[in-house]
């Protein structure tokens, strides 16, 4: 949950990304030096491996987007982000675990790319209908950005690999 907040200053709508999965963790004195690791391993008792995707023992949603009015501190709307393709079909919408957070833009649309599911997503900022979703070849751990690029045209850009992936926005 370290992504941040999306603001739409007009709607006053704030959108936050959240994961909901319990971890257990600790730190413990063993008197004994241990290499520098890069990672730990995943506690298996607390995930499960089905067709090569991890999946937590706990009930999903696993993740969701929140749109808060902040003029009343309501709920707008909530959806899980996230599919798990392991699953059947009519289970697989149940948010996955991310990082990131949202890009909300003037034209009602907000882009999300932080679940590990490797998709970035538009959907509809005042509703959270989803209206176009492309793979990526990693998972955006990092917020959407849009810029304007020397025609005028606005670009929406996500790091998911080592490059910067753009699309152009349609009128």
């Amino acid at each position: 949950n370290w992504g941040g907040v999306a603001f739409d200053p007009n709607s006053k709508l704030a959108f936050v990304f959240a994961s909901d999965l319990g971890t257990i963790g600790w730190l413990e004195e063993t008197g004994k030096e241990f290499p520098y690791r890069l990672s730990t391993p995943r506690p298996s008792a607390f995930a499960v491996n089905i067709g090569g995707q991890v999946l937590p023992c706990q009930q999903p949603p696993w993740s969701h987007l929140t749109a808060v009015d902040t003029t009343s501190g309501e709920i707008a709307w909530r959806m899980p982000v996230g599919v798990s393709e392991s699953l059947p079909a009519e289970k697989q919408n149940t948010g996955r675990p991310g990082r990131a957070s949202a890009l909300v833009t003037a034209s009602d649309l907000l882009f999300i790319a932080a679940t590990d599911d490797n998709r970035l997503r538009a959907l509809r900022a005042s509703t959270g209908e989803m209206l176009w979703e492309d793979s990526l070849e990693q998972r955006g751990n990092a917020n959407p950005m849009t810029f304007l690029d020397s025609a005028g045209n606005q670009r929406i850009a996500i790091s998911a690999t080592d490059e910067l992936i753009v699309y152009g926005l349609r009128d």
